[in-house]
């Protein structure tokens, strides 16, 4: 679980986190996550959570792990069903 979802490091995060689960380098990542997901809509959905202080949750598939992020930042990253 990452907290405290900054402006910025949201992509980071996901890939990071994949990227060690997998045992690879970041960059070694294919597809991209930009292919995959919208990463800007997703920030866009969040900040605008923490602008105005409410609850949500955007999930989505992206390799073999389903990602979770909540509005408050926090990003979970489990292995899909």
């Amino acid at each position: 679980m990452v907290q405290g979802y900054q402006e910025g490091k949201l992509c980071r995060a996901v890939v990071e986190r994949i990227a060690a689960k997998e045992g690879v380098d970041p960059v070694a990542l294919e597809p991209r996550l930009h292919r995959v997901v919208d990463i800007e809509a997703v920030r866009s959905v969040v900040d605008h959570w923490q602008r105005q202080d409410v609850d949500g949750r955007v999930c989505f598939d992206y390799l073999t792990y389903r990602v979770v992020i909540e509005s408050d930042g926090t990003v979970t990253i489990d292995e899909s069903e």
